[in-house]
């Protein structure tokens, strides 16, 4: 049984469904989601999820250990 909820792409993000709908995130944050999102309908493959949005993988597995952590915070940037 899945616990997640369909994105636009049609994969399922565990949790994704109870994320309030008044949660805002910057645009940066956003893109890093669409990372993420990325990553879980591609069976998890972070080389390809890199190659495909161009950025080093160091950068990714950065923000996706703390989304997975923290949750959508853990994507916006840090000062």
């Amino acid at each position: 049984m899945h616990t997640g909820t369909h994105t636009r792409i049609g994969m399922l993000v565990p949790k994704l469904g109870s994320i309030k709908p008044t949660v805002a995130l910057s645009k940066e944050a956003k893109l890093r989601l669409k990372w993420v999102d990325y990553n879980y309908s591609h069976n998890n493959n972070a080389r390809l999820t890199c190659h495909h949005f161009g950025i080093a993988h160091r950068s990714f597995y950065c923000y996706y250990n703390r989304f997975t952590v923290v949750g959508l915070s853990g994507l916006e940037s840090c000062s």
